[in-house]
C-alpha cells in the first residue's frame, strides 16, 4: 500500500507546484491492502471505499485466488452491460471503452492518424493533459 503520509504529502508537494504554476493539473491516488475474510468479503470493502470515496465511477474485479482489485475513479475506463437488441446472442454482453483525457480515436489511415494526433497538439487543453506526466 501508499506509505503513510506519502498522500499528504503528494497533496501538499502538488499544492505548492500549483502555486507557482508548474501544474495545472494533477491525478494523485493511493493504494491500500486489506486481508480477505468473512467479516471483511470484497464487497465490504467496495461499499466502505465508495462510502469514503463516492466518485461517479467505481470497480471491483475478481483476480482470481481470492484476491480483488477495488477502486472509485471520476472517470469511467470501461462499462460492461447485458444488450437484448443483439439478433444473434441476446445474451451478450456489450463492452464499451472510454478513453482518457488527452486519447483520440484511431484513423482510417496513417495520414489521417497524422492529422488527429495534430489536432491533439494544437488544442491546448489536449496538450496539457498529454504533458502531464
Amino acid at each position: 500500500g501508499t506509505p503513510k503520509n506519502e498522500f499528504t504529502n503528494s497533496v501538499e508537494k502538488a499544492k505548492g507546484e500549483f502555486a507557482v504554476g508548474n501544474l495545472f493539473e494533477a491525478v494523485l491516488s493511493q493504494t491500500f491492502r486489506e486481508k480477505l475474510s468473512e467479516q471483511t468479503p470484497p464487497s465490504k470493502i467496495f461499499r466502505r471505499l465508495r462510502s469514503r470515496n463516492p466518485a461517479p465511477c467505481g470497480f471491483m474485479i475478481n483476480l482470481g485466488e481470492q484476491e480483488y482489485l477495488v477502486g472509485a475513479s471520476p472517470e469511467m475506463f470501461v462499462r460492461c452491460e447485458t444488450t437484448s437488441d443483439n439478433k444473434y446472442r441476446p445474451d451478450a454482453i456489450r463492452v464499451e471503452t472510454c478513453p482518457i483525457s488527452g486519447t483520440v480515436a484511431r484513423g482510417s489511415d496513417a495520414l489521417e492518424d497524422a492529422k488527429r494526433v495534430k489536432s491533439l497538439m494544437m488544442n491546448a487543453k489536449e496538450e496539457s493533459e498529454l504533458t502531464m506526466c
